[in-house]
């Protein structure tokens, strides 16, 4: 099966405690990559499969580690630090070269999960030793929204600026504040956008921060 940097990234959210627990790692789920600290849950879905058949052969890596079942992964954790290096430096114009392969039938087999990643010019097969333990039950924290729920889309990037303004230049910050205006229907029984979302926050003891961002119309 193939898996991609980004199923990795969610490692910025695994807990850092003392000893080698399961929080403190990435959950394979037979969906995608899980990872959380107790205050904050990522999870990313696996990248379709498609051109598995493509994918070039890396030395010392099962022939079918590409191709292998993504239904047939037994769930596993591994370390988070593990994962933070593995892969980083495979920056090519190839789609297929940005993937990662994961041998499910190895992996189901072994105390280890065994990758494959390559560049063309840099090939890797290391295998990762699972974390012992039981995860945490994530899908339990991961609320449901219906129809009553405020939502709205907003341009990832601008987001993230927005919020950085305060997180790496604001001193003593007490918390970010999301204000989302309520979804209601127009005549043709879809939901319009109701305007900016309002980001506020309390700096210190004299300063506020106030952000505006406006909203991206997306099909329902």
């Amino acid at each position: 099966m193939l898996i991609n940097r980004t199923n990795f990234a969610v490692a910025k959210c695994a807990a850092k405690f003392a000893g080698r627990y399961a929080i403190n790692g990435v959950y394979f789920s037979k969906t995608g990559t899980v990872a959380t600290d107790g205050r904050r849950l990522a999870c990313v879905t696996y990248p379709k499969q498609d051109g598995a058949e493509d994918f070039p052969t890396v030395p010392g890596a099962g022939e079918g580690a590409p191709t292998s079942p993504v239904d047939a992964l037994e769930p596993f954790t591994i370390d988070a630090s593990d994962l933070r290096v593995l892969g980083k430096d495979i920056r090519t114009s190839k789609p297929v070269l940005n993937l990662i392969a994961l041998d499910v039938l190895e992996t189901n087999a072994n105390g280890h999960a065994a990758f494959a990643y390559t560049d063309l010019s840099n090939a890797q097969a290391p295998r990762i030793r699972k974390l012992e333990g039981e995860f945490p039950r994530y899908e339990a924290v991961i609320p449901t929204p219906d129809e009553k729920w405020a939502r709205v889309t907003v341009n990832p990037a601008y987001l993230a600026e927005m919020l950085g303004i305060v997180a790496k230049h604001g001193g003593e910050l007490r918390g970010v504040t999301i204000h989302v205006p309520p979804r209601v229907k127009n005549e043709h029984g879809r939901y319009d956008p109701q305007g900016p979302i309002l980001l506020t926050a309390k700096v210190g003891d004299e300063q506020k921060f106030t952000g505006v961002l406006m909203p991206i119309a997306l099909e329902e």
